[in-house]
Formats: C-alpha cells, structure tokens, sequence
C-alpha cells in the first residue's frame, strides 16, 4: 500500500492550482493573476499564483491568505491539512483526464 505521503508526492502543484482554480492556462513557470477564490465580491485579481523554488504557492491579498498547494485546498474547503490532502489524492487519482 503506497502511504499518503507518497501519494502527494506524485501530485504535481501545478495541477493542485490549475484544477481547484479552474486556471484556463497551464501552469508552466509563469506567475498568474486571478480573482479571490475566498472573496467573492473581489473585481480586480487579487490573487496570485507564482513559482518560487520550483514549487508554486499562492498570496491572496483581498483575504491574507497564502500557502502551497495543500493549504490552498485546506482553505477551499475549511478543513485540515491531513483532510486537504486526502481530498486532493482522491480527486487527482480517480478524476485525473489522462
């Protein structure tokens, strides 16, 4: 049985961001500019999605909220950090478009 953190380990960030975003570009390197994902009344893209030491993080300033991957979905969905990453395993591996 392959243990979770294994798992999350074959997860790449970029997607983690692409589909809990619903980015309409892939990542690959760029930084992006977006709306809120936690402020639904954001009209100018305040946050932002950037590389830094070949991992992507994300920086919401309309919400001062920031983190990894994991953190992103932690705050999606107002769970832990062990549930975000249960979810996004479930989500990667048994929904993933190959």
């Amino acid at each position: 049985m392959i243990s979770t953190i294994n798992k999350i380990d074959r997860i790449p960030d970029t997607w983690i961001f692409e589909h809990y975003c619903n980015l309409n570009e892939k990542l690959h390197g760029q930084d992006v500019k977006i709306l809120s994902k936690f402020n639904l009344k954001d009209t100018i893209p305040s946050m932002f999605i950037y590389l830094w030491n070949t991992k992507y993080y994300f920086k919401d300033f309309s919400s001062d909220k920031s983190g990894d991957g994991i953190k992103l979905v932690s705050h999606l969905f107002n769970i832990n950090r062990y549930e975000a990453k249960e979810r996004i395993i479930n989500d990667f591996f048994n929904k993933k478009d190959i």
